[in-house]
């Protein structure tokens, strides 16, 4: 009977401590965030809450439609992925992993005088529900700068990584049940 008791404060114990050692790994990565990622804002409306990164820390890529907007809707994950012998640089269509999550990635290109603009739509699965984030980037032809200029835009665009942002977006997400 002794062990039996001993063994379940032990469980209650270790459970208490992962609990607590979860949550503050969480709050100094949303700190971490912060300092790497610059300022993120809160974003609250419609029953759907998120954070986000005020503005990208990069010179040369810039948040077109700003802060994203976020779909929750109740329905299945799925991804039509754009087939290699169909893919165009217009549209294309990818099932990628990050940070353990799948997520279906919609990109559409479109060119304008001296920049890209690539509208991206983040699709994943989570708590049940089938969670969307879409949003458009500008990116500057790095062709346009001087010979160090382009250097390191190509480095920024090399380096850049918006599916760490996105990822980092949705785990943030949060909704009122009763709204979606």
């Amino acid at each position: 009977m002794k062990n039996r008791i001993l063994i379940i404060v032990s469980v209650i114990v270790l459970i208490a401590i992962t609990s607590i050692s979860g949550y503050f790994w969480f709050q100094s990565n949303v700190k971490n965030l912060n300092q790497k990622e610059g300022t993120w804002k809160d974003y609250n409306d419609n029953g759907i809450s998120f954070r986000y990164p005020e503005k990208l820390l990069t010179e040369y890529i810039y948040a077109q439609e700003w802060p994203p907007i976020i779909e929750v809707k109740s329905e299945i994950y799925s991804c039509f992925e754009t087939p290699q012998e169909i893919s165009s640089l217009t549209e294309i269509i990818t099932q990628r992993i990050i940070n353990d999550r799948i997520y279906c990635i919609d990109v559409k290109h479109e060119g304008a005088a001296g920049s890209v603009y690539s509208s991206y739509i983040y699709t994943t699965q989570k708590n049940d529900k089938l969670v969307s984030i879409s949003f458009t980037l500008r990116y500057s032809s790095c062709e346009n700068y001087n010979k160090e200029q382009n250097q390191d835009c190509k480095s920024e665009r090399e380096s850049f990584d918006i599916d760490k942002v996105v990822d980092n977006i949705v785990q943030t997400i949060k909704w009122d049940l009763l709204r979606i």
